[in-house]
């Protein structure tokens, strides 16, 4: 939890606060993806040696975009509820104004992620949406990514950073999102079009106005890759980071009872990669 979403929450941030960092306290060690959030951690009392910061993905070298790509693509678990409320208010009040546009310019919705109890396909599911559950990163770099010409995130509910809009960066995809989609992510914000999910029309209009602006996506596509690479100098990769986990969790002077890094560190790639 960032400091910018302790706000938010109830109890008050002072009882959140004391909570957060009595856990904090206990753990062997604190996986963070922002050397910002380590100092946060830092500030808070919590020993450096403790916090292990993830670097956030970089451009990938292969990944080429297609301005000209037939998706609108969302990719989150529907299982996680912030994902299911922000697919459903999009598909609600944002597509209706959209269908007219997306139909007549052979433009799909892809919502892609483990979909329980058929959530997503239950919201809509016709020739302009389709949700084809569950698929690995490489099914999705195979099938979708090449041919996105938005990523989507219009979150309306969730916090810290959003591992679903860096990850669209990194494959070079412009980025649809709202202010909630941007906590954690301050230094983003002029990389993505920005929609405010009270109205509807207004972000239906935005999304409409950069589906015709080829040449502007591409600039964002590009100038998110220079930021990726700006604040993502510091920190280990997440196969080097599982390797020092794996490392510490076979050495017993390590300080601490953490027995499975695999374990530990699996939750943490889940909602890193979504």
């Amino acid at each position: 939890v960032g400091p910018d979403a302790l706000a938010l929450l109830s109890p008050p941030p002072a009882a959140t606060r004391k909570l957060e960092h009595a856990h904090s306290r206990r753990a062997d060690y604190i996986v963070t993806v922002s050397d910002d959030d380590r100092e946060f951690l830092v500030r808070d009392g919590i020993p450096a040696r403790k916090i292990l910061v993830c670097r956030i993905p970089q451009p990938l070298a292969d990944a080429a975009y297609d301005p000209d790509g037939r998706y609108l693509t969302f990719v989150g678990y529907a299982h996680h509820v912030p994902n299911y409320l922000s697919v459903k208010a999009f598909i609600d009040t944002v597509f209706p104004h959209l269908e007219g546009y997306c139909s007549s310019h052979d433009l799909r919705l892809a919502i892609i992620g483990g979909d329980c109890r058929g959530r997503y396909a239950a919201l809509r599911r016709d020739r302009l949406v389709e949700a084809p559950g569950h698929l690995d990163l490489a099914e999705i770099r195979a099938r979708y990514y090449p041919h996105t010409c938005l990523s989507r995130a219009p979150l309306v509910a969730g916090s810290g950073v959003k591992g679903k809009i860096l990850e669209a960066m990194a494959h070079r995809l412009p980025v649809v999102t709202t202010d909630v989609g941007l906590q954690g992510l301050a230094q983003f914000r002029d990389c993505v079009i920005r929609i405010d999910m009270d109205d509807p029309r207004g972000a239906a209009d935005a999304i409409r106005r950069s589906l015709e602006d080829r040449e502007g996506r591409r600039e964002l596509s590009k100038r998110a890759a220079r930021k990726l690479v700006e604040y993502g100098s510091s920190g280990e990769d997440l196969p080097s980071l599982r390797a020092r986990l794996d490392q510490i969790a076979r050495t017993p002077a390590s300080g601490g009872p953490l027995r499975d890094a695999r374990r530990f560190l699996q939750p943490f790639w889940w909602w890193f990669a979504r």
